[in-house]
């Protein structure tokens, strides 16, 4: 083991092992804690090591004052249940005198972040001449032993790593583990391992474009293709993922072409496939990889899968495809047998709802967050996310419970403020809209969509100074000029004018329909209400577009029938002499 300020963790990893173990070496690479003290007390013995920001290096070390003939190492955030142990007990027994086998083991990681995810590992390996391991990050032992003719054996031994749960941790980690990465390249700038880790860690960071970068390099280098297809399958299915996140299908169907031919018989490749048809829409050839996936189990690989994701999401897919081909019945089957698998896992509950919420199935998405909620799942962020769903499918009142529920748990829920100033305000509850909308500039006071909405409350509630002070907050944060003198109304409208210019400069569509809306509500003349339908009509929202119009003219009193009456639009009105 090597280890840093683990002295609460030591005794729940070590102990249940010692029966097994016929040593315990701990390299400490500088604890300021007990580390030390603790592992003696539990028959280990410590060495010291001067940490140099490469964990080989300290591997190495540990390996170095090893005496046996098999080594297995751990971390301090290891744990291994009485049933794991005894099957590591049993293998012992059969490792070979010749030392020529190395046993990967199934890592268990049950991240608050992630989901369950199960991914194999090389965890013991016969201490050979030749063996050490490689990388300063994300070290790896295999290609050694592989090059001294040892083996590969996977075993179905459990180990679970605790490792890191929050998202803050989650994301130190990664920016760390980054900046080695990053370093190391620039001394080994062709090492393959270096770049799929560069591009893992990036994808982690949702830095897709330069995550796919890194991993092509790897999937299509002629001695990864010929002598590592098991790990470039594996790669393969990360790239393709990836590409489908970016929306990139053509791509990704190009890489799971490649890992079919690596490995055309695992089940995995009818997952993804399975996936990419639906995205493109394709729901018969959807069905058809994903009943294929189903019928075979699935192998445990060396890359992290949710395995609670494979439980659920094919029968979410299938449910999907059906509905989307009218096969009602079929349809409910699949429904009724995503809800009734044995193993519901909250997080993919969460991720299903939030796909849902992604691709406007809002009746669906609610679904997904009220079961999150029934299993225990009672979070602000879920509360918020029904919230939303509900609001999106009509269902106000039921929303509103559950916004405000967000709110009881977590008074500084952003989502659950913003979506509550959004809802009271197309109920007309304006005093309400203000306060939510106000508390959610506080926490966050760049939410270019809630200042936009606060502009028009402030300018229907005759407040001048609360209009302006939203437009110029908009300038500075679009980095518009903002040194200008305002002497109209109409000014200010040209004003909001340019922050409709600049976000679909931006390509926020939304946000600059929104805009222009405004614009033609401070200042109405047939020219911006021409340019507003112009460019609804080019994003498709032309009813959105007539509902911001209709809304204006009845505020100026240029109709009241329901019909907009052209010949009572000036092509200039003049300022309004309340404001």
């Amino acid at each position: 083991m090597i280890v840093k300020n683990e002295a609460h963790n030591l005794e729940d990893c070590i102990k249940p092992l010692t029966g097994v173990l016929d040593e315990i070496i701990v390299v400490d690479t500088g604890s300021k804690d007990q580390t030390r003290e603790v592992a003696k007390s539990l028959g280990a013995k410590v060495f010291n090591f001067t940490w140099c920001d490469d964990f080989a290096a300290a591997r190495n070390e540990s390996i170095r004052h090893a005496t046996g003939d098999y080594i297995f190492w751990l971390d301090a955030d290891d744990r291994m249940d009485v049933r794991e142990v005894k099957k590591l007990s049993q293998l012992k027994e059969r490792f070979p005198q010749k030392k020529d086998e190395a046993y990967f083991l199934i890592v268990s990681n049950p991240s608050l972040v992630d989901g369950g995810t199960l991914f194999r590992q090389l965890r013991i390996f016969p201490k050979v001449k030749g063996a050490f391991f490689e990388g300063r990050i994300h070290e790896q032992i295999f290609h050694r032993l592989q090059s001294l003719g040892v083996k590969r054996v996977d075993t179905d031994i459990q180990i679970l790593h605790q490792g890191y749960h929050g998202p803050e941790e989650v994301m130190q980690k990664s920016l760390r583990n980054l900046s080695l990465i990053k370093n190391a390249l620039e001394t080994e700038p062709e090492n393959l391992f270096l770049h799929y880790q560069a591009a893992r860690t990036l994808a982690g960071l949702s830095r897709f474009t330069d995550a796919v970068e890194h991993m092509e390099k790897v999937i299509s280098h002629p001695k990864v293709r010929a002598e590592e297809k098991r790990f470039c399958f594996d790669a393969s299915l990360l790239l393709a993922q990836w590409y489908m996140e970016m929306n990139r299908y053509e791509e990704a169907f190009r890489v799971l072409n490649v890992a079919d031919e690596l490995d055309e018989i695992n089940p995995l490749i009818h997952f993804y496939k399975g996936d990419l048809f639906y995205r493109v829409g394709d729901y018969k050839s959807a069905i058809k990889e994903t009943l294929a996936f189903l019928e075979k189990p699935f192998e445990v690989g060396i890359i992290p899968i949710n395995s609670d994701w494979l439980h659920h999401y094919p029968y979410h897919l299938l449910w999907q495809c059906y509905l989307k081909r009218g096969e009602l019945s079929m349809a409910n089957e699949m429904f009724q047998t995503l809800f009734s698998q044995p193993r519901t896992h909250t997080k993919c509950l969460e991720e299903l709802g939030l796909r849902c919420l992604k691709e406007g199935q809002f009746h669906e998405a609610a679904i997904y967050y009220q079961k999150a909620i029934e299993e225990k799942s009672a979070t602000d962020t879920n509360y918020a996310n029904l919230g939303l769903a509900l609001w999106k499918a009509g269902r106000t009142d039921e929303a509103r419970r559950a916004l405000e529920k967000a709110l009881e748990l977590n008074p500084e829920r952003l989502e659950a403020l913003t979506h509550l100033g959004h809802l009271c305000y197309q109920q007309k509850e304006d005093l309400k809209a203000l306060d939510y909308l106000n508390r959610a500039l506080f926490l966050k006071p760049d939410l270019i969509d809630v200042r936009l909405l606060l502009s028009e409350l402030y300018f229907r509630s005759y407040d001048p100074d609360g209009l302006i002070e939203q437009c110029d907050q908009l300038l500075k944060i679009l980095s518009l000029p903002r040194n200008i003198t305002v002497e109209s109304l109409n000014d200010v409208s040209k004003l909001y004018e340019t922050i409709g210019e600049t976000l679909l400069v931006q390509r926020q569509g939304h946000l600059a329909l929104m805009a222009f809306g405004l614009s033609f509500l401070l200042h109405p003349s047939r020219e911006r209400m021409e340019g507003l339908v112009e460019k609804a009509k080019e994003q498709g929202k032309l009813e959105s577009a007539f509902k911001q119009i209709e809304k204006a003219l009845v505020f100026h009193g240029m109709t009241s029938t329901g019909m907009v009456d052209m010949k009572r639009l000036p092509p200039s009105a003049p300022t309004m002499d309340k404001i």
